[in-house]
């Protein structure tokens, strides 16, 4: 198992940054998420050729961070994003080598928004099966949107398929089907 760091988290605590050195590290950034944007679009041979472009770029923040971590405040924000980049230098930069990896978590993240967000109005579920009910609901809900699938319209069809005997299809099996 191997950390993978998440580098909008990184962005994020260089955008706090004022001045020429926040700069300097947001262009940076920029500049390696574009050409992730483009890595996106490519087979993983060339997603990972075109991550290696990145390199460059997160080595030139490394050098000006370490460079800079001597000359600001301890209990700063600079410092705060600058230990946070150097501390976790290899596991920001893992996703270069791997093109199954993703630059940051935040597909991810917004998978769960939903639910961390609803989770006051779900505490009325009073027991444990319907906390289990509502746990396999949203997973079938969020596998239906990975799918592509209208989650509506595939329990409707689960729950014919139960009623007429018939065994039902997983969210991707249902996507496959689609596409025959």
């Amino acid at each position: 198992m191997l950390h993978v760091y998440c580098n909008a988290h990184a962005r994020r605590k260089f955008r706090e940054i004022s001045g020429d050195d926040g700069k300097f590290f947001v262009e940076r950034y920029q500049e390696i998420y574009a050409l992730e944007k483009v890595a996106q679009t490519l087979d993983p041979n060339g997603r990972l050729a075109k991550r290696q472009e990145m390199r460059p770029h997160f080595e030139q923040i490394r050098v000006r961070a370490t460079e800079l971590l001597d000359t600001v405040s301890s209990r700063g924000g600079t410092a705060t994003a600058i230990n946070y980049f150097l501390k976790n230098f290899e596991a920001l930069t893992r996703f270069l080598d791997n093109p199954l990896l993703p630059i940051d978590n935040n597909h991810q993240e917004r998978q769960l928004r939903n639910h961390v967000i609803g989770r006051k109005t779900w505490y009325g579920t009073h027991s444990q099966r319907g906390a289990q009910t509502a746990t396999i609901l949203f997973s079938i809900v969020e596998s239906c949107k990975l799918n592509n699938i209208n989650p509506r319209e595939y329990i409707q069809q689960v729950v014919r398929d139960i009623h007429q005997k018939k065994f039902p299809l997983s969210p991707a099996q249902a996507a496959a089907a689609q596409t025959r």
